[in-house]
């Protein structure tokens, strides 16, 4: 028993140094880097891996915008007022980032991804000299997600001879034509292209932000104006997720930057298909 209190007591000292612990980062004018990330720059705060930092963050404004903006001078934290004061290294971007903070036995590499909110846990490795996030469409993984996925253009006749057909293109690369009047291939036709070609397009179509426009384009409605006669038509759509838009388009409306990307875009369908091979 006589070696029993000294070994506990040993021990208890051991637990009590290397227990995780818990720390408390605010923005100060020393503790802060603005508008740039730098490796170089000395850390603020070094932890062990396993303990726990509540980084408490500044707005990425200064106190007379917000001031100017409506917020009374008591609301603005004396803090801000410090750094817009005092911080005179400052980097191209805007943000105010509170840190570095240096995790013992860690390699080198940063993060920042504003999609880490409250509740979000993140498992990440540690890697190079560069941290890097980025969002990408889930449209590229349509062609193993959505086969039913669908691109048409329908082309409509005019007084002279424009062609006119129907041209589908699927999620799994099947494009099946229906050729009408002045073309060379009438009635229907298949072929087949790679599904890649269904995501290009899918991204033009996302591009445009073509599900925010209107469904018809011709003579009677706002996003027509003044018109011709006599000229054809082009209808297209895209069906996606169980979801389909449609939109109308007549030649003979007046010219507007809408109409000339949404011809783009039809172009652009009859190039990735290639319909001159049926039309010519």
């Amino acid at each position: 028993m006589k070696w029993f209190v000294p070994f506990a007591g040993l021990l208890l000292l051991a637990l009590t140094i290397n227990a995780q612990q818990t720390y408390q980062l605010k923005p100060t004018p020393k503790t802060v880097a603005w508008g740039y990330y730098d490796a170089s720059t000395p850390p603020v705060l070094r932890v062990k891996s396993g303990d726990t930092v509540e980084v408490q963050t500044s707005i990425t404004s200064t106190p007379s915008r917000l001031e100017g903006a409506g917020v009374k001078p008591a609301d603005v934290e004396q803090s801000l007022r410090d750094i817009v004061k005092e911080v005179t290294n400052k980097g191209p971007g805007g943000h105010i980032l509170t840190g570095l903070i240096f995790i013992e036995t860690a390699e080198p590499g940063s993060l920042d991804n504003k999609e880490l909110v409250a509740g979000t846990t993140p498992f990440i490795p540690i890697h190079g000299n560069k941290g890097v996030h980025a969002m990408i469409p889930k449209s590229i993984f349509i062609a193993a997600q959505d086969q039913t996925g669908l691109i048409t253009l329908e082309r409509g006749v005019c007084f002279g001879t424009c062609p006119s057909y129907i041209v589908t293109l699927a999620a799994d690369g099947t494009v099946t034509w229906e050729g009408r009047d002045f073309v060379k291939t009438k009635g229907k036709a298949t072929a087949h292209i790679k599904p890649e070609a269904f995501n290009k397009l899918v991204r033009e179509f996302e591009r445009i932000k073509f599900a925010t426009l209107d469904d018809k384009y011709q003579p009677g409605t706002p996003g027509c104006g003044p018109s011709a006669t006599d000229m054809p038509s082009a209808q297209t759509s895209i069906n996606l997720n169980g979801k389909t838009k449609s939109v109308l388009h007549y030649y003979g409306c007046r010219d507007s930057e809408v109409l000339r990307t949404l011809t783009a875009l039809e172009h652009k369908i009859d190039e990735v298909i290639d319909t001159e091979k049926w039309i010519k």
